[in-house]
C-alpha cells in the first residue's frame, strides 16, 4: 500500500475510497479537539489543557502505517497503555514496546498495523478510544494543577 499525503489529504493507490474514510475520521475527530498535522506523515494531535506538550495520538504514514508510539511520548505510560490495548483489541493484535519503552499498537508483536484495519470497521471504536483517553489526560492534568 502507498499513501500519497497532500494538500488534498490522503490518498492510496491501493485502497480506493480510502482518502474519503480519513477524511471522515478527521472531521468526526474535531469535536474532541483532535486536528491533522501534515508533516512527512498524517500526525493525530490535540493541544490539551494543562499539556506541557502537543498529545500526538499516532500518525499514518506514506506507505499506510499506523504508529502509536508518539502517544507514550505524550501522555501518562499507563493511558498510552489502555488506548494502545483498545486499538490491538480491534484487529486482533498485541501491544509492544519500542526500545526506549513506548507502547504501541502492533498486529503480532512487531508488526504496526495499516490505517485500513482499522477505518472504516473500526471507526466509532477509535474515536472512542481516543474520548477516552482525551478525558482521562484532562483529569491527570486537572489534579496536578490542583484542580477538581
Amino acid at each position: 500500500m502507498n499513501l500519497t499525503i497532500g494538500a488534498e489529504g490522503v490518498e492510496c493507490s491501493h485502497l480506493p475510497g480510502i482518502s474519503v474514510i480519513v477524511k471522515q475520521f478527521l472531521i468526526r475527530l474535531e469535536p474532541l479537539g483532535v486536528y491533522p498535522d501534515l508533516m512527512a506523515s498524517l500526525n493525530l494531535k490535540a493541544d490539551l489543557p494543562g499539556a506541557e506538550r502537543v498529545t500526538n495520538f499516532g500518525y499514518i504514514t506514506k506507505g499506510g502505517k499506523l504508529w502509536t508510539d508518539t502517544f507514550a511520548w505524550t501522555a501518562p505510560a499507563d493511558i498510552a497503555h489502555a488506548y494502545n490495548t483498545k486499538l490491538a483489541a480491534l484487529i486482533g493484535g498485541k501491544v509492544a514496546y519500542t526500545n526506549s519503552g513506548s507502547s504501541y499498537i502492533s498486529t503480532n508483536g512487531k508488526s504496526v498495523p495499516t490505517i485500513s484495519q482499522l477505518l472504516p470497521q473500526h471507526e466509532d471504536a477509535w474515536l472512542e478510544a481516543i474520548s477516552a483517553a482525551v478525558d482521562a489526560i484532562r483529569v491527570v492534568n486537572s489534579q496536578a494543577a490542583g484542580v477538581g
